[in-house]
């Protein structure tokens, strides 16, 4: 028998794979959706409360800007003209913001890429125009901090804006919108009405507020001066609410918002008050706090409180707020 030579079989340890596997990825996936599920809520309301405390500052700086032009001037209030067409352009040369230039009429807002929406000198505007002085009244009392007209929640251009050499100009200022989000209470403030006596709308409850001691009802601190309005709706600086909308029985009630307020802090927007102090009010209804359509007017004006138990308690405290003889 032939003696057989031992054969040493080689083996080589196979090394262990270092990795997960598939039930262990799918339960850190699941944990990573949880997460972000109970930490992006948190994230968006911390990111809302401050640009509500953002906006609050804003208004309170606009507050004081106006009460001090209000003390420079004799009481009387800075003049706060519409679009109506009626009034020759040389009464719109004088504004609180945006005033008519060279004798026209008031700037407007659109969702085009106008000049108006990204000419930020309209707010600080001093000067003689083809012989017409035309001049912004709050300018001084601001310190060219032109941010403040703009609300921090709204980052609203049209394609056509976003691709346009104003919408990157603004970027510079940190803006990423149009010039302005809000609009002054159509009552305070003399200059071009048309809801006035011999206006176009002719609301018999209308009452405008030329001087500060014409503040009879509601108290100043009750009066609301400027607030946010809805993008689509903000054409003029000047923004309307009847007051006779206050209660359902009253002679000129009509139940509509001549224009949307705006809506853009969770259905929420700020103002500041007569007195100075400023606020964040929050609006109930569906009507009142649509979408942006980006269409100039669109939905967002002359909207009927209809069958709309929250639009009726906002219109009612809106048109409360307004002044009244």
């Amino acid at each position: 028998m032939k003696n057989q030579i031992p054969v040493k079989r080689l083996t080589r340890n196979a090394s262990p794979i270092n990795g997960f596997t598939l039930i262990e990825l799918l339960i850190v996936i699941a944990i990573i959706a949880i997460l972000a599920a109970i930490l992006l809520p948190v994230l968006n309301a911390a990111k809302m409360r401050a640009q509500t405390a953002y906006c609050m500052n804003n208004y309170r700086q606009m507050g004081i800007a106006w009460l001090m032009y209000i003390s420079d001037n004799n009481d009387r209030l800075p003049s706060n003209c519409d679009k109506d067409s009626a009034v020759s352009g040389n009464q719109k040369c004088v504004n609180w913001i945006c005033p008519g230039l060279a004798n026209q009429n008031v700037p407007v807002l659109d969702w085009n890429a106008s000049g108006n929406d990204f000419n930020t000198t309209l707010l600080t505007y001093d000067q003689q125009t083809m012989g017409a002085h035309s001049v912004a009244l709050l300018a001084p009392y601001i310190s060219a901090q032109i941010k403040i007209f703009v609300c921090p929640a709204d980052n609203f251009l049209s394609s056509a804006q976003r691709s346009s050499t104003g919408g990157q100009f603004m970027s510079k200022y940190g803006i990423g919108t149009r010039i302005r989000s809000c609009a002054m209470d159509g009552a305070m403030g003399d200059g071009s009405k048309y809801f006035a006596k011999g206006g176009g709308g002719n609301w018999p409850a209308y009452y405008n507020v030329a001087k500060m001691s014409n503040l009879h009802w509601p108290s100043p601190a009750d009066s609301w001066v400027v607030t946010d309005e809805h993008p689509d709706a903000n054409d003029d600086c000047c923004l309307y609410v009847n007051p006779a909308d206050a209660n359902q029985n009253n002679s000129g009630y009509d139940g509509t918002f001549t224009e949307l307020p705006g809506s853009l802090h969770g259905k929420s927007a700020g103002m500041v008050f007569a007195d100075g102090h400023s606020e964040m009010h929050k609006w109930h209804g569906g009507v009142d706090t649509i979408p942006v359509e980006f269409v100039t007017y669109s939905d967002a004006q002359g909207v009927k409180v209809g069958n709309d138990p929250g639009a009726l308690r906002d219109l009612t405290w809106w048109a409360s707020h307004t002044p009244a003889n």
